[in-house]
């Protein structure tokens, strides 16, 4: 059987916050899609290493300082 993996759990809302940025400026940032962004920062989907980078890299910050495993 398969272990089922744990979540991630993720910052990047507090970081958009601290930036006074909005989901709809990382989305033009990244090029990613508001929906996929609103997914990921609530922990719905976890991103490709890619997607991750894009959202680090917008918010100016290494991509372990926005994911942690809880």
């Amino acid at each position: 059987m398969h272990k089922k993996a744990k979540p991630l759990r993720n910052v990047i809302k507090d970081r958009l916050i601290r930036l006074d940025k909005s989901i709809g400026w990382l989305s033009r940032e990244t090029g990613l899609d508001r929906n996929e962004l609103g997914k990921i920062i609530r922990g719905v989907h976890n991103p490709q290493l890619a997607t991750a980078k894009k959202i680090a890299k917008a918010l100016t910050c290494l991509i372990d300082d926005l994911w942690y495993l809880q």
